[in-house]
């Protein structure tokens, strides 16, 4: 009996150790699978998204309208034309010593001393010396074909009447002291075009 006093305690105490709950999962674990479940279920329930291919970008190609940029440079004049009258009525005369011709123009002079017709024909420089188909007051120039080309016959006063016109830029008349409009015109038409060195020939020493 004593014996199985002393043994009590002992027993109590192996049936105690025995009855401990045994120790719970640490909190670190349980949030991660807890975690890992709710990830899990997230999935499943979002459907697939379908996969974006990246377009190539087509960028059109702008046109580009080009104005022509306004300009104050004159326009060219051209090349001179050497011009000598291939029938003129006779009794008109070649005055040589009012006639020259350069690089940049001529005038040529004929006189008719029976009947007092002094005739000038001009070009280029020689012509530019007088303003082109000037208009006065009360007195305008009036348009008319020259050679195929829009020239006009000039103001007068009276004593004489010419005709101007241009061609290649390059600006000529014909006319002078008791020329009429229609012999001017006449003239100017059935002029003859002759080089530099030919004109100079006709012109002698």
């Amino acid at each position: 009996m004593k014996k199985l006093l002393y043994l009590l305690p002992l027993l109590l105490g192996i049936i105690a150790c025995g009855a401990q709950p045994q120790p719970t999962q640490g909190v670190a674990e349980i949030v991660n699978a807890t975690l890992t479940a709710i990830v899990q279920d997230y999935l499943q329930v979002i459907p697939s998204q379908p996969a974006i291919t990246p377009a190539p970008i087509q960028v059109q190609p702008t046109a580009i309208r080009s104005e022509p940029a306004s300009t104050d440079v004159p326009v060219s004049n051209g090349s001179m034309t050497y011009f000598w009258p291939s029938n003129l009525p006779a009794g008109f005369a070649l005055n040589r010593e009012n006639s020259r011709a350069g690089a940049d123009g001529f005038v040529l002079t004929f006189m008719d001393s029976s009947q007092g017709i002094d005739l000038r024909l001009a070009g280029g420089a020689e012509a530019d010396k007088y303003k082109y188909c000037i208009n006065l007051e009360n007195s305008p120039s009036e348009p008319v074909m020259v050679r195929g080309q829009e020239g006009c016959y000039p103001p007068s006063t009276g004593g004489g009447f010419g005709v101007e016109w241009k061609e290649n830029g390059i600006h000529y008349s014909v006319g002078g002291m008791s020329v009429s409009r229609e012999f001017a015109l006449a003239t100017a038409e059935q002029l003859e075009t002759v080089d530099l060195t030919t004109f100079l020939t006709r012109l002698g020493p």
